[in-house]
């Protein structure tokens, strides 16, 4: 589903249309989700859990839409527009962070770290 939705964002990066998921895949996506970490998390505890997972991913997407579409004056903002965009036009692969390099660096995923 992730594929369906998401996958068509790296055939064509520009398209405002397919870079954020839409609902459609989204809510299944998340009540899966919320059916897992109900395992683990307690239920006093799960509600706030996925509100706030749900808030982080919200902020993920719209880092990830404002790289693809916004022009950046913030230092921090071109830098993270820089990286990103190369994951999408180098041809080197990688660098699948969009809010932070930091995961690219745990994962090994950053160019010249393979």
């Amino acid at each position: 589903i992730v594929v369906l939705f998401y996958g068509n964002h790296h055939e064509d990066p520009k398209d405002k249309t397919r870079l954020v998921m839409p609902p459609a895949g989204a809510i299944p996506i998340m009540l899966v989700l919320y059916l897992l970490f109900g395992l683990f998390i307690p239920q006093p505890w799960i509600q706030p859990f996925c509100a706030f997972f749900i808030i982080g991913y919200l902020i993920y997407d719209y880092i990830h839409y404002s790289t693809h579409h916004f022009p950046m004056r913030n230092p921090v903002a071109k830098y993270l527009k820089h990286y990103h965009l190369k994951h999408h036009f180098s041809g080197e692969g990688g660098r699948y962070g969009v809010s932070s390099p930091v995961w690219d660096k745990v994962f090994g995923t950053e160019p010249g770290l393979r």
